[in-house]
């Protein structure tokens, strides 16, 4: 699994051929990835993965998600994108006490 990342360009870069091997591989993917996606909508998420053990525990852990935003931004957890870090059910949720008036 070949991972790929935008390059960064800033002023003063000290610039060799793997930075535009990169950014063309970057460009391809990112446009084959979108292509696969764009079916019947160019938008939303095609893939995701929740571990359910962490439910078990209270914790909410996304494995994997790939999608794209109606701004055109893939996603593509954990291949690019960075997972976020997990979080408490309990904390999201705090228990309540309905009642009827």
């Amino acid at each position: 699994m070949a991972q790929y990342h935008q390059i960064l360009w800033s002023e003063g870069l000290f610039l060799t051929q793997h930075h535009f091997q990169q950014r063309d591989y970057y460009f391809d993917k990112d446009i084959s990835f979108r292509i696969q996606s764009a079916a019947p909508f160019s938008r939303g998420v095609s893939r995701i993965v929740i571990d359910t053990e962490a439910i078990s525990n209270k914790m909410f852990t996304l494995q994997e998600l790939e999608g794209v935003l109606p701004d055109g931004t893939t996603i593509r957890i954990p291949r690019v994108d960075e997972p976020p870090p997990s979080r408490s059910l309990e904390e999201a949720f705090a228990p309540t006490d309905p009642t009827l008036s």
